[in-house]
């Protein structure tokens, strides 16, 4: 996995709930990310790295940051 999208990542998350973020911190379940900011974030992820987070996998996505650079890793399709 890519540093430098996991460092873009992590500093998306962080300045969406203005804190930083562990890799294996539980983003929805913990109310961390509430639905406001994980939308701003899959937006922000979007524009920077040209991968869509589809609907339907938005819980799976979202569960750690670690899944969201997962994610991003795999479907990027700008930005790295």
């Amino acid at each position: 996995m890519s540093g430098a999208i996991e460092g873009k990542v992590r500093e998306i998350v962080s300045g969406a709930v203005l804190r930083p973020v562990a890799p294996d911190a539980e983003l929805l379940e913990s109310g961390l990310v509430d639905s406001i900011s994980a939308v701003h974030i899959a937006l922000t992820i979007e524009d920077e790295f040209g991968c869509v987070i589809p609907a339907m996998d938005m819980i799976r996505v979202f569960a750690t940051l670690h899944s969201l650079v997962e994610f991003v890793a795999g479907n990027a399709t700008r930005g790295i």
